[in-house]
C-alpha cells in the first residue's frame, strides 16, 4: 500500500511539474518570442493537470 502511495504522489508532482513549465514557459525561454499564453502552454497546462489530478486520487485511494 505504501508502494502505490509513492507512486501515486509521483505521478501528481511529474502532473504539477509539467503544467507549471508550461504556465512560465514564456518568462524561462521555452516560449516565442512574445510573452503571451499560446495554444501549446494551454495544452500543456491541461495535460499537466489532468496528469496531477490522476497522481492525486491515486494516492488517496491507496490511503483508503
Amino acid at each position: 500500500m505504501k508502494r502505490k502511495w509513492a507512486v501515486g504522489v509521483g505521478v501528481f508532482q511529474i502532473g504539477m511539474l509539467i503544467g507549471i513549465v508550461s504556465v512560465i514557459a514564456d518568462y524561462i525561454g521555452f516560449g516565442g518570442p512574445y510573452i503571451m499564453f499560446g495554444p501549446k502552454q494551454i495544452v500543456g497546462t491541461a495535460v499537466g493537470v489532468i496528469i496531477a489530478t490522476i497522481g492525486l486520487i491515486y494516492a488517496l485511494r491507496a490511503r483508503l
